[in-house]
């Protein structure tokens, strides 16, 4: 009996323990241990990951699968250049949350979603040591779709290099978001951000007046709402246009909703001040600083 039960002991004892969510406790990159709860990285011998309230988790390599992942209020993950990511699933679980591609790409089997309709989209911007980022997010949801709630957002700061002249299935490497999944659901806004093109920028890329477009969304980009309603995409009051940029709508590359690329149409007006112009701005402001001078 003594032998059976200390057994039964050994057993017990050499059981795995139940897996736990690993959950991150401060900002930092998701390849450092030090920032989970768990003390290790993340991966699928984790039941799931939290990003725990508060706290930006940053993505900048080719991370191991993991299960489920909720975001929790006002946290955020960024995925930068070279970032990869396959998990199960993602879900932005509170206010102030959001997903932030400066490049990269995340991999699902299931499905991109809002829980209650929180959280929103950032397709490019900034970095940490404040660089402009265009970002080209590739594989974003590869078998399922991305779901966006109405009041949501999705931003899309746009660079030049995000400006092409022609619609074909051909450009999809250019979209800023690229997508396999079957469904794109997006309730919310979008906003067009172009404060971060300079007109030296323009001139630098051969950027003559005309139209252009800006690939925002790859393949499946079929637009409907929870009720299964099909509907066309609209842009945001919010969106921040140059002096010159003016928006003329949305496109559907091959004039189709299904498997294509979605377009925002733009005119791009750069105008360049005459030689004449730059010097009599430069003679008024000479005669100026002598009259200054002479009060003086």
């Amino acid at each position: 009996m003594k032998k059976i039960y200390a057994i039964f002991i050994s057993i017990i004892l050499t059981m795995p323990l139940f897996a736990a969510w690993n959950t991150s406790t401060m900002s930092g990159n998701w390849s450092d241990s030090g920032i989970w709860n768990q003390g290790t990285v993340p991966s699928t011998s984790d039941n799931g990951v939290n990003i725990g309230n508060g706290t930006v988790v940053t993505i900048d390599s080719a991370v191991d699968p993991v299960g489920s992942i909720f975001v929790k209020p006002n946290a955020s993950i960024v995925f930068m250049e070279g970032a990869s990511m396959t998990s199960s699933g993602i879900a932005l679980d509170g206010t102030g949350t959001n997903l932030t591609f400066l490049g990269g790409s995340y991999v699902t089997s299931s499905q991109i979603n809002q829980q209650n309709g929180y959280g929103d989209y950032i397709f490019g911007g900034m970095d940490e040591f404040g660089e402009f980022k265009a970002a080209v997010a590739k594989s974003i949801n590869s078998t399922n779709r991305l779901q966006m709630m109405s009041g949501t957002t999705a931003t899309y700061n746009v660079a030049v290099s995000n400006l092409i002249t022609q619609k074909s299935s051909g450009l999809d490497d250019n979209a800023i978001f690229y997508t396999t999944g079957e469904i794109q659901q997006m309730q919310g806004e979008f906003v067009l951000d172009f404060s971060n093109i300079l007109l030296q920028d323009l001139f630098d890329a051969g950027i003559e007046d005309g139209t252009y477009y800006v690939a925002l969304v790859s393949f499946g980009v079929t637009y409907k709402t929870l009720g299964g309603s099909e509907f066309a995409p609209t842009l945001s009051d919010n969106s921040v246009f140059g002096d010159f940029v003016s928006f003329e709508g949305f496109e559907w590359a091959n004039d189709s909703k299904n498997n294509n690329t979605l377009y925002a149409v733009l005119n791009i007006n750069p105008t360049v001040p005459e030689p004449s112009t730059y010097a009599a701005i430069f003679g008024a402001l000479a005669l100026a600083f002598v009259a200054y001078k002479r009060r003086k």
